[in-house]
């Protein structure tokens, strides 16, 4: 082999091992970039309603947001859901807007009648899926802050007002033990955050007008970034 072709070959080699070293830096070296936050937000038909206000309000906070909302669901209709999203490529932030239709279907003559017992055996089987690892799979769980969205205790119209109060003191002690138990589990307070805003609610009561979509949205951020403290 004549010398320039020789030159030119050994260029090409360390040509391409020096890609190959940086591409491994930037996989697993110091060069590797920062992903941002992954948040996932699972709810109900007011996560449907807000979800534009929900998604912009997390992704102008730097998170890399997946937001799926559900007419109509109870906890246990999101239960697979909030298990696929514990694992690789999963989220870092599980944020669970969810209990309203719990609530609502406690009424005896209603035919999807959930009852309080049920209500809380999911709560604690949501959040389960959420922290714990699963047999089933290789890869290690990734969701390390559980938010819990309360549950409209005002509207009267659809009886939350006395069917709601008892699903979100569930939430609340959920909270509270998980916490005792060395894990991040937060409660973003619906119920308190919207007193005294009647316009942020249709004449149900319960589901959003644009203002009160804004709103929703903006606590779930507030909530997702108070993982961090």
């Amino acid at each position: 082999m004549r010398a320039p072709t020789r030159i030119a070959a050994l260029g090409v080699a360390f040509f391409a091992v020096l890609l190959v070293g940086i591409s491994a830096l930037e996989q697993w070296g110091p060069f590797r970039p920062v992903r941002p936050t992954r948040v996932v937000v699972l709810g109900d038909s007011l996560t449907v309603q807000a979800s534009w206000s929900i998604d912009r309000e997390l992704n102008a906070a730097g998170y890399d947001a997946a937001v799926s909302g559900q007419n109509g669901a109870v906890i246990a209709d999101r239960m697979n859901e909030i298990r696929s999203y514990n694992g690789y490529s999963g989220a870092d932030i599980a944020v669970l807007a969810l209990g309203t239709n719990n609530a609502y279907f406690m009424s005896g003559d209603n035919t999807r009648r959930v009852t309080l017992d049920e209500t809380k055996r999911d709560i604690t089987k949501a959040v389960d899926e959420a922290f714990a690892p699963h047999n089933d799979s290789p890869f290690p769980n990734t969701v390390t802050c559980v938010v819990w969205v309360t549950v409209n205790d005002r509207a009267h119209l659809i009886g939350l007002d006395t069917k709601a109060p008892p699903v979100n003191q569930a939430i609340r002690d959920e909270a509270a033990t998980r916490t005792a138990a060395g894990k991040q589990m937060l409660v973003a307070d619906w119920t308190t955050r919207s007193q005294g805003h009647d316009d942020w609610f249709v004449a149900d009561g319960l589901h959003l007008t644009p203002a009160g979509q804004e709103a929703y949205g903006q606590l779930i951020r507030e909530s997702a970034q108070r993982c961090h403290d």
